[in-house]
């Protein structure tokens, strides 16, 4: 367009120093310039004619990408006027509509995939699309670090184990104790709220053998008896037959044990060292304990006893009830005095005046008889009688 202007300009410029050099007359000049000017004219209409037929292809074909409604619109705006000689044209812009995809977090634990929806401050809770299964990942994708319990991260603060069937967790702890305790757990289950103080399993550090008591509290003497201290003066045991000491005493146990616990040296009434400066006395009328008698004993084997039918601590038995000696092969009892004063005395009776203590002689002093010890009883000055064989006189020998 802009050539056939140019055109044009020259073709004015030109006649008009055709008409300078050559003399040609006013409407000579006249004729030449309108001829030229419509021959100009008509060469710019064809080629405005060309310019219509290509933009029109052009606008065809972004139709066929576009729609109907487009087309029309860009045709109906792309014009040309050939009266004040200018062409305006008009560009249409296609735009295209795209969906954009987001893909959900997944994590592979046990060969097969899960879906992460969950975040948490921990790392993502994922599941199965059937929600049956649930894993806690510290790290998902293809470096998937995951476990069925907690996050990984976490847990790694802990040991997870399986005792007696059950799953427990222990507190991996730095002390020098040589257990760590632990407790049960379940799945799902944050181990930083767990409270392990007085737990319920303990688990040695090295390996994982664990028991289900206190070893600080519990000492197991063989398979079926399990011991705990009682201070400084030994231990108590019992009997049990689960491989684990009983969850409820009794009050008496089955055996005391002495403190210096390797010997093993017990008793089923006390601490052997406790009653080693005392006698037990078993018999059909049931068991005494004895002590030696300091003051009152009438021979070196006199001892003091009293009921010890369920053992327990000496200090609580009362020791005056019983006059007890040892005779070598059997332990005799009386309740007033020591068998070992039958020895020098006897207790006999003399008419119908009762009962006496008298000397073991052919020829005896006898004295009245209240009770208590024979030989006391034998110390008065005043005689009751004298007795010679089976004659008896109350003044002097028969």
């Amino acid at each position: 367009m802009y050539i056939k202007k140019n055109l044009l300009l020259i073709l004015f410029i030109s006649i008009f120093v055709l008409n300078c050099q050559s003399g040609i007359s006013q409407e000579e000049l006249q004729i030449m310039t309108e001829n030229a000017v419509n021959e100009a004219l008509e060469e710019i209409n064809e080629e405005l004619t060309k310019t219509q037929t290509s933009d029109s292809t052009i606008l065809n074909n972004q139709t066929t990408e576009s729609n109907n409604y487009e087309n029309d619109k860009s045709t109906s705006e792309l014009q040309t006027t050939t009266t004040t000689k200018q062409v305006t044209t008009s560009t249409t812009t296609t735009t295209i509509n795209t969906t954009t995809t987001s893909t959900i977090p997944w994590a592979t634990f046990a060969n097969q995939n899960y879906e992460c929806k969950t975040k948490t401050g921990y790392g993502f809770k994922c599941s199965t699309i059937s929600g049956l299964q649930t894993i806690y990942c510290s790290e998902i994708k293809n470096s998937s670090n995951c476990s069925e319990y907690w996050y990984p991260e976490e847990l790694s603060k802990y040991r997870v184990l399986t005792f007696k069937s059950n799953v427990i967790i222990c507190e991996d702890s730095n002390n020098i104790d040589k257990y760590d305790q632990c407790a049960d757990y379940q799945k799902g289950k944050n181990p930083n709220n767990i409270y392990f103080f007085n737990g319920q399993y303990w688990c040695e550090k090295n390996n994982n053998n664990c028991i289900d008591y206190d070893p600080s509290i519990w000492t197991k003497a063989d398979s079926n008896t399990f011991c705990k201290q009682e201070g400084w003066i030994g231990y108590k045991c019992y009997q049990s037959y689960s491989n684990s000491p009983p969850k409820l005493t009794p009050y008496k146990p089955d055996s005391y044990c002495n403190k210096n616990f390797n010997t093993f040296n017990c008793s089923e009434y006390w601490y052997p060292d406790e009653l080693k400066d005392y006698k037990i006395v078993e018999s059909l009328y049931g068991t005494k304990l004895c002590k030696k008698t300091i003051f009152n004993a009438y021979s070196f084997n006199d001892y003091d006893c009293g009921d010890y039918f369920d053992g327990g601590n000496p200090n609580s038995v009362y020791f005056e009830k019983y006059k007890c000696t040892d005779q070598g092969f059997v332990v005799e009892c009386n309740d007033d005095y020591y068998p070992s004063e039958l020895e020098d005395y006897e207790l006999t009776t003399i008419g119908y005046s009762g009962d006496y203590v008298c000397e073991k002689s052919y020829r005896a002093k006898c004295w009245k008889y209240y009770g208590g010890s024979l030989s006391e009883a034998a110390n008065s000055w005043n005689v009751d009688y004298y007795c010679t064989g089976n004659e008896c006189s109350t003044d002097d020998w028969p």
